[in-house]
């Protein structure tokens, strides 16, 4: 079955408008986990006659108007903030920060994390893939397309200091890359928006990174996603890895609008095993653009404002004459040994969904488990993030990312 590309199958809501997952809850860390991929399975299926194929989607209607306006919290989640990941080529530091899981430990009201507070730099071991890094002063007269990451009156909850007692040993866990959004040229890891995304990945069980990388104009293609290469290298450095107790095996990666662009190129960059060097075991992307060519043009209304933000990444005149273009679009990375995506659009935005419904078309075209959910309405990147939407991109996490319940080391 391949229906119109333009629309997709609607099957409404999981679960019932302004309705929240119980607090006892869990995903990776219990036996729910073949439930839920089967019910979801079961749901597509009845609900559509056939598997989801081509650009098929689920499409829900948002409860509320998304992260903005019930920006969550986490006081219990610990956040070790401006760990060096690297240097760039330039001799820029690469900073990132941590959010680390509360792991309940199997004695009464005790938590504990086994992770230090040392905020040093582990060393850089990462190489740059043979990218070069060239730089650019550009045209920063471009419109502002951001994901809205730059303003918010929400007030960040205090950094926490992770309780340390290395008398515990913890299983390890999976661990996610988180990537800001901001059109490549703006963002922060610790603005509060991301640093409530870097929270709650956390508070579903992973080690989440919230990572800077070198922003346009003065840094352009491929300097951002040769750092976010560097960051994923850097949790499978064996001393992280300890430190932070993380599955080395069991990495993923969530970004958003510009941040979607990167990880979903980190996902379809490289072939082979997604446990080795700046390979990721799982993707979700919301809003990301995919085809940066003269040829994205035609996917949809690209506005001129938002051309001009990509020459100024992409460090060209004009999309006719700009080899880098194409490198820069994972649209034309899809290869059948990448991994799983859960990839979420809006149908009205900034970005045209023609962006993700051709990348989800190749994706499954090559064999890759992908989820597609749309949402009706304008909101971009992370302003989809409602509890509904949290709990989905939450459950892809935990099918994808399957590890030992969290806890000690007996």
């Amino acid at each position: 079955m391949r229906p119109s590309r333009l629309r997709t199958a609607r099957l409404g809501s999981l679960r019932p408008a302004n309705s929240s997952r119980p607090a006892d809850s869990s995903r990776p860390h219990t036996g729910r986990i073949a439930s839920i991929a089967g019910a979801l399975t079961a749901l597509l299926f009845v609900a559509t006659g056939c598997s989801l194929t081509g650009s098929d989607s689920e499409t829900l209607t948002p409860s509320g108007t998304g992260l903005y306006s019930e920006l969550a919290t986490y006081p219990d989640i610990p956040v070790v903030e401006n760990v060096q990941y690297g240097v760039a080529s330039d001799g820029t530091p690469l900073m990132l920060d941590v959010c680390l899981p509360a792991t309940v430990v199997d004695t009464a009201d005790s938590t504990t994390d086994g992770s230090t507070t040392d905020d040093s730099a582990t060393g850089d071991s990462a190489t740059d893939d043979g990218a070069s890094d060239d730089t650019s002063t550009g045209d920063d007269s471009a419109a502002d397309i951001s994901d809205g990451s730059d303003t918010t009156t929400a007030t960040p909850s205090p950094t926490a200091t992770p309780d340390t007692d290395t008398s515990i040993a913890l299983k390890p866990r999976a661990a996610i890359v988180s990537v800001h959004g901001g059109s490549w040229a703006r963002g922060d890891k610790s603005n509060v928006n991301w640093r409530s995304v870097c929270q709650w990945l956390a508070s579903e069980g992973y080690v989440a990174v919230s990572v800077n990388y070198r922003l346009a104009p003065a840094s352009i293609f491929p300097s951002a996603i040769t750092d976010i290469r560097k960051a994923v290298r850097w949790l499978r450095d064996a001393d992280v890895v300890a430190k932070y107790s993380i599955n080395p095996d069991l990495i993923g990666a969530f970004g958003g609008s510009a941040g979607g662009n990167l990880v979903s190129l980190l996902g379809t960059e490289g072939t082979g095993d997604l446990d080795r060097g700046s390979r990721v075991a799982a993707v979700a992307e919301l809003s990301g653009p995919t085809d940066l060519t003269e040829n994205g043009r035609d996917l949809g209304i690209l506005s001129d404002e938002f051309e001009q933000v990509q020459l100024q990444y992409l460090g060209c005149g004009n999309l006719a004459d700009c080899p880098r273009a194409r490198t820069a679009s994972p649209l034309y990375d899809v290869d059948d040994t990448d991994p799983p995506f859960f990839v979420g659009h809006s149908i009205d935005e900034r970005i045209p969904i023609e962006q993700s419904e051709a990348f989800v078309e190749e994706l499954r075209d090559e064999g890759i488990d992908t989820t597609f959910v749309t949402v009706d309405g304008t909101l971009h990147s992370i302003a989809m993030l409602n509890a509904e939407m949290r709990d989905r991109i939450a459950d892809f996490f935990a099918a994808k990312l399957v590890t030992e319940v969290p806890g000690v080391v007996p």
